[in-house]
């Protein structure tokens, strides 16, 4: 009786509040955190009881279905490595037959763009199918054969990990933020010593004055023509309020 009594005074000092019942498909990231406080309670409970907890007990003061529990414990692996911006989204874990491949391939894709290199449809199939070979060599036949790693494939993955392709834009990805860091601060530290009426930001730009639109209106689709590259460069000026702008000064030829 005294350990029931202890049992059931950790039990109800240990359970976290009932939320609030909630309806649909529970988010990833959601069954990651029921997960994780599973694990915590668990191992709190072993410690001070010495005794696996009651799984049916935990999911009944949370209002969780039954097996609940199990169910996470079966996609521990899966949960604890999806990547953030999968876990934001509503994804049944156990559709992925490739499952190990992919999430190497998520860390790789992560590595590459650190280094600010480019990745594109064809250079993942590759990797796909040297991840394959690698994991292979390494722990023996898998639980599945070499897939073909179509473009079909491509498009489940960019949609299941929340992937997409997007178009570089602007020179803002050149500049090694903690190198200029400290410069930005001793301009800023400058910068306060003096109104914002004398304080000026100055840049330069492109202009191909002789570039048409490549947008027209017409009956049938028809060619387009090579674009005219005569340029000119605009220095544009103006102070920190905006009441001052500067002519802008236009080198050419």
């Amino acid at each position: 009786m005294a350990i029931e009594r202890l049992q059931q005074k950790f039990h109800d000092r240990l359970l976290l509040p009932k939320p609030e019942k909630q309806s649909g498909r529970v988010p990833l990231a959601t069954k990651a955190c029921h997960l994780q406080d599973w694990l915590q309670y668990a191992e709190k409970y072993r410690k001070l009881v010495g005794s696996e907890p009651e799984m049916r007990e935990y999911e009944k003061k949370h209002s969780f279905p039954k097996r609940y529990i199990s169910r996470l414990l079966e996609n521990k692996d899966k949960l604890q490595h999806m990547p953030t911006q999968t876990l934001a989204k509503r994804f049944n874990v156990g559709t992925r037959p490739f499952f190990p491949v992919e999430v190497v391939l998520v860390r790789m894709i992560d590595e590459i763009r650190r280094t600010r290199s480019m990745i594109d449809q064809r250079l993942l199939q590759i990797m796909a199918h040297e991840v394959y070979t690698l994991l292979l060599s390494q722990k023996g036949p898998l639980t599945f054969k070499r897939p073909s790693f179509c473009v079909g494939w491509v498009n489940s993955f960019r949609k299941y990990w929340n992937i997409d392709l997007y178009h570089l834009k602007g020179e803002a990805g050149s500049v090694d933020m903690d190198k200029i860091a400290g410069p930005v601060d001793e301009i800023k530290n400058v910068i306060a010593g003096y109104p914002l009426d004398d304080v000026y930001n100055a840049d330069e730009t492109g202009l191909y004055l002789q570039t048409l639109s490549e947008w027209t209106l017409n009956r049938e689709r028809t060619s387009g023509y090579k674009s005219a590259t005569s340029r000119v460069s605009i220095l544009l000026c103006v102070n920190a309020i905006g009441n001052d702008k500067r002519k802008p000064l236009i080198l050419s030829k």
